[in-house]
């Protein structure tokens, strides 16, 4: 399951959507452009369309069989368990808005979501806006991010979960966002995800690796006086 990140998305999280047909959409210059017109994002049909790997021969075929059998005896973890940066006790947690959740998905209207959104994003002087969204379907697994309308996207083991891909990308957005030069006056960072249960997951001290991860990368920021500010908005 690949659910959009936001009705209120900018292109490029539509582009976290369509990445193998970037020039259908044209860059736009501001992030108020798309909030008066950016249409309800699909959902996972046509998510992500990267193109599934086929077999080419025998052994590649029976490494697919294999992989798929042995996911229903194992579970499969790509990372190995690392221990907490900070014990549990005096674990804080990170800044996640979740002020949209209190409007019912199925009957809230785009525009309420627009409107209120719009809202928190004015609320900080000139953030760095990022998107984040993670897939899993039947055959394969993908995730993706957006810094700035700088989109990056990325196959991954087709036996992981949805809740790992939202993880996953939350985790590589966050890395990439380490490898920018630093500015002498850091601007706040906002990452948008539609996943309740990834940020639900980093919101609290955790033994999952790629939860462990992103707490770790968290306490780099801090370090840096990077302020990162986690909003959760609905897909469609």
């Amino acid at each position: 399951m690949l659910q959009a990140v936001s009705v209120l998305a900018q292109p490029s999280v539509y582009a976290l959507r369509q990445v193998t047909h970037p020039p259908s959409f044209p860059p736009l210059d501001s992030h108020s452009k798309i909030l008066n017109n950016s249409p309800l994002i699909p959902r996972s049909s046509s998510l992500l369309k990267s193109v599934k790997p086929q077999p080419k021969d025998k052994i590649h075929n029976l490494r697919h069989n294999l992989e798929k059998s042995l996911v229903h005896s194992f579970k499969l973890n790509c990372l190995s368990p690392i221990l907490p940066t900070v014990l549990p006790w005096l674990f804080s947690s990170p800044n996640i808005i979740f002020s949209l959740t209190k409007f019912p998905e199925r009957s809230s209207p785009p525009f309420v979501y627009r409107s209120h959104f719009q809202d928190i994003i004015n609320s900080y002087t000139n953030p760095t806006i990022c998107y984040t969204d993670g897939s899993k379907t039947k055959d394969k697994a993908d995730f993706a991010f957006s810094i700035n309308n700088c989109t990056q996207a990325h196959r991954h083991r087709n036996t992981t979960s949805s809740f790992t891909m939202e993880l996953q990308a939350i985790f590589s957005c966050l890395e990439h966002l380490l490898t920018l030069p630093l500015s002498s006056s850091p601007t706040p960072i906002l990452i948008i995800s539609d996943s309740l249960a990834a940020l639900s997951s980093i919101s609290k001290p955790s033994l999952h690796p790629l939860t462990t991860r992103t707490h770790a990368l968290l306490t780099t920021f801090a370090s840096n006086h990077t302020h990162i500010t986690f909003i959760w908005a609905p897909g469609t």
